[in-house]
C-alpha cells in the first residue's frame, strides 16, 4: 500500500483584506469543502470525489476516507474510482460553494497577494501564508496537483473578508458665474 498524502489546510477571515494570514485573524468553522478530481486525464477537475468540513479553528485536510488529523470526517463516497484517497500527481480542485451560510456577508479575499510574494504555484514550502482561492460563478476554487509519497501540501488556504462599504455618490452643481449672464459652468464632484 503506497503512503498516503495530505492537502489542506486553512479557511480564515481576512479582517484586513490583504490576502495574507495574520496572527490575529481567526479561522472559519464548519465550512464545507469539496474535492474535485481530473478523472478523465484531460488536465481539468471534472468529478467530485470527496467532501469534508473545517474544524472549530478553520483547519481542513483531505487524505483518505475516515477521520482526519483535525477530527473531521472525510467522505470519499462520491466517486468509486479513487481508492478513497488522494491519488499521486493528479490534478484536483478544492471548491467551496459561494452560497454557504457560514460565508454570508463575506467575499473571497485577494488571491496570491503581492504582500506575501504574489506566488501562484501553491508550492508547499514557499506559497504558505496567502489566500489561493479564486471565484467562479458558484464556487471559490483552488486548483492544484497532488504530490507523490511524502509530499504533503498544507499551503492551500482560502481567505474571506467583509467587502468594503459601497460609496454613495452625490452630484453637486456649483454656479461660478452670475445667473444673470446666462453662462453657467458646472463642476461635478463625487463623495459621500
Amino acid at each position: 500500500e503506497p503512503a498516503p498524502i495530505e492537502i489542506g489546510n486553512f479557511v480564515w477571515e481576512d479582517t484586513d483584506n490583504d490576502g495574507v494570514q495574520d496572527p490575529d485573524e481567526s479561522g472559519i468553522a464548519g465550512v464545507t469543502l469539496e474535492l474535485w478530481a481530473d478523472t478523465d486525464n484531460d488536465g481539468t477537475a471534472d468529478t467530485k470525489v470527496a467532501e469534508t468540513q473545517t474544524d472549530a479553528n478553520g483547519n481542513f485536510l483531505f487524505s483518505e476516507a475516515g477521520t482526519n488529523a483535525y477530527g473531521q470526517q472525510e467522505d470519499w463516497s462520491a466517486y468509486a474510482g479513487d481508492n478513497d484517497r488522494l491519488e499521486y500527481a493528479l490534478a484536483y480542485e478544492l471548491r467551496i460553494s459561494s452560497s454557504l451560510a457560514q460565508l454570508s456577508g463575506l467575499s473571497v479575499t485577494t488571491a496570491n497577494s503581492p504582500a506575501s510574494g504574489g506566488l501562484t504555484d501553491n508550492d508547499n514550502t514557499s506559497d504558505i501564508r496567502d489566500s489561493d482561492g479564486t471565484t467562479t460563478a458558484t464556487y471559490v476554487v483552488v486548483a492544484f496537483t497532488a504530490g507523490f509519497a511524502g509530499e504533503n501540501n498544507h499551503s492551500l488556504d482560502i481567505g474571506f473578508s467583509t467587502p468594503p462599504p459601497s460609496c454613495a455618490c452625490k452630484e453637486y452643481v456649483y454656479l461660478n458665474e452670475p445667473v444673470a449672464q446666462k453662462v453657467l459652468k458646472f463642476e461635478v464632484k463625487t463623495g459621500t
